[in-house]
């Protein structure tokens, strides 16, 4: 049996890197919200009323103005009295069957790709979108 030449790693796991401060500051042409709503990108794809706890979660994760409505969801969910006042850099959800999951994390992903502003982070000779 021959020995493995394989290298090991010598820098420390990716989430031991991880700080709570954001390395840049990211800029948007539009909140998610404010996407979600225009009718040239995501408008008709998430009206149902179904869809209120969701924009919720996306304005708490983006820690976005809330409104009266989804504040309250807030508080309802997750049992804290004031939004988030940052930005989270990461989250874990449980979702149930038919929750809706895919169809959101397609719509952050879209977004992150289509409505963030990627210009300081292309390499010479890349052309932004």
């Amino acid at each position: 049996m021959k020995a493995s030449t394989a290298t090991k790693s010598k820098g420390p796991p990716a989430r031991a890197i991880r700080s709570a401060e954001p390395k840049a500051t990211i800029r948007a042409f539009k909140s998610i919200i404010e996407a979600l709503n225009d009718k040239d990108l995501f408008a008709g794809m998430f009206d149902a009323d179904s869809w209120e706890p969701w924009k919720a979660f996306l304005e708490a994760l983006q820690a976005l103005r809330m409104s009266d409505t989804h504040l309250a969801l807030y508080r309802q969910h997750t049992g804290r009295s004031e939004p988030p006042t940052k930005p989270a850099r990461y989250a874990e959800l449980v979702v149930g069957r038919r929750g809706g999951k895919s169809r959101i994390l397609a719509l952050i992903a879209t977004y992150l790709a289509c409505v963030i502003d990627h210009r300081d982070y292309i390499v010479p000779g890349e052309l932004p979108c």
